[in-house]
């Protein structure tokens, strides 16, 4: 199966550069800085979160790692019941 890039007909690779992983994680939609962009996908590798793989002196990013990363902290976020809001209160 053949992924694709959001809003692009371009396909994602097998491995990835800093800047497509940045783009298939969609750490710079919202009208988000680039740097800062930059420092979320750095803060999720120092943290341990995702594994980037070292080609050369530049770190790049298995596809099937960050699907793994996304699949992950779906599956965390589904299992944290979310706090009852004021009016739903018994």
């Amino acid at each position: 199966m053949v992924e694709y890039f959001p809003r692009t007909c371009e396909p994602v690779p097998a491995v990835l550069t800093e800047h497509e992983a940045i783009r298939y994680l969609r750490l710079d939609e919202e009208g988000r800085d680039p740097d800062a962009a930059q420092r979320a996908l750095r803060r999720l590798v120092e943290t341990r979160r995702i594994r980037p793989c070292r080609i050369g002196i530049r770190n790049r990013f298995a596809r099937a790692e960050l699907h793994r990363f996304v699949l992950h902290a779906t599956e965390i976020g589904d299992s944290v019941q979310a706090p009852q809001r004021l009016g739903e209160m018994t």
